[in-house]
């Protein structure tokens, strides 16, 4: 009993900040310890990042996507293929993922919200992609009842997307411009984002 009054008195004292570092490393060594909650937990850390990190924006100096950058297959949960050509003319929120990936865990949330806050308008497209098999993500996206879009590659990947870390994330203007390319985890539901993609939608295709 001793040393749960020292642990209440320890907390009383600590600050706001103190208490959650403490309690986040606590969950971080259960996540080490118990590899099945191992990625969730370990998700927390760029679930934090998420809430700070803003993605970088460069439209003066956005590169445009060629015709062959666009040429790729991705499947649906369902089976159905599709060529990502197929949405060139779209603002294009491109995202690659992991279920293994503890930053990918953490910011799909915000994507969610991010997805939610567009899933009506038909001049914008949630492509959600992940490299794993079926039985891997499936069950993952129902567990979390996501709604967005996810895919799966069925195809080798242009240059233009390629990268070697994961998550990635890319906006794609009507015209082809990559107004956004975002490696690791970022927040997606804020309102830089959100004016970003409004700003697209509005774009003027030449």
């Amino acid at each position: 009993m001793k040393i749960i009054d020292k642990l209440k008195e320890r907390f009383k004292k600590q600050t706001i900040w103190a208490n959650l570092s403490d309690a986040i490393f606590v969950l971080l060594i259960i996540g080490v310890i118990v590899p099945y909650t191992r990625t969730e937990i370990l998700g927390i850390g760029g679930r934090i990042r998420t809430y700070i990190w803003q993605p970088t924006v460069d439209l003066e100096n956005a590169p445009t996507l060629s015709v062959a950058d666009y040429d790729f297959e991705i499947a649906d949960l369902q089976g159905n293929k599709i060529n990502f050509s197929s949405l060139k003319g779209k603002v294009v929120f491109l995202n690659f993922w992991a279920t293994w990936c503890p930053p990918c865990v953490g910011e799909m949330p915000d994507i969610e919200k991010l997805y939610v806050k567009f899933k009506d308008n038909p001049k914008v497209a949630f492509v959600i992609v992940s490299s794993e098999s079926l039985s891997a993500i499936k069950p993952f996206i129902e567990k979390r009842e996501y709604k967005m879009p996810v895919y799966m590659l069925v195809s080798s990947l242009p240059q233009a997307f390629g990268s070697n870390t994961i998550p990635v994330t890319f906006i794609i203007s009507k015209t082809g411009k990559v107004a956004v390319n975002q490696v690791g985890a970022a927040n997606w539901s804020g309102s830089k984002t959100t004016n970003l993609i409004e700003q697209l939608i509005e774009e003027l295709q030449h």
